[in-house]
């Protein structure tokens, strides 16, 4: 069963708003038939892992979604990789990026450590 979310405007404006969102965010996917409240999720999403040093497309999200629902989708989310880009959210939403799926802990030694058994 599908999830549906509430939205801080009205649907027209969500749309609107998603309607100013550059469409190589949404390459494989027609804007005009996303559902801001059942779509969010997906939306929320792929804004973040596409706005990096866009300050205009996380300010739309912040416009639709409220605060939770975009910190739910933050830190749930397999999707949302690099660490560059978990920072930018982290930083963005008052978020540790250590609470991120897709973190990784570069001081961490198992994944620093390189493999000593590799033969030129």
């Amino acid at each position: 069963m599908t999830e549906y979310h509430s939205i801080k405007c009205s649907i027209s404006e969500a749309k609107r708003l998603l309607g100013k969102i550059p469409k190589s965010v949404f390459w494989d996917v027609d804007v005009e038939v996303l559902s801001p409240e059942r779509d969010s999720y997906f939306i929320v999403r792929r804004i973040m892992n596409r706005a990096i040093g866009s300050v205009e497309l996380f300010e739309i999200i912040d416009q639709i979604y409220s605060i939770d629902l975009i910190e739910k989708v933050a830190l749930n989310s397999r999707q949302i990789r690099g660490n560059e880009t978990i920072k930018d959210i982290a930083n963005r939403y008052n978020l540790n990026p250590r609470d991120f799926k897709q973190w990784i802990d570069l001081a961490d030694p198992v994944i620093s450590k390189s493999d000593s058994s590799e033969t030129d």
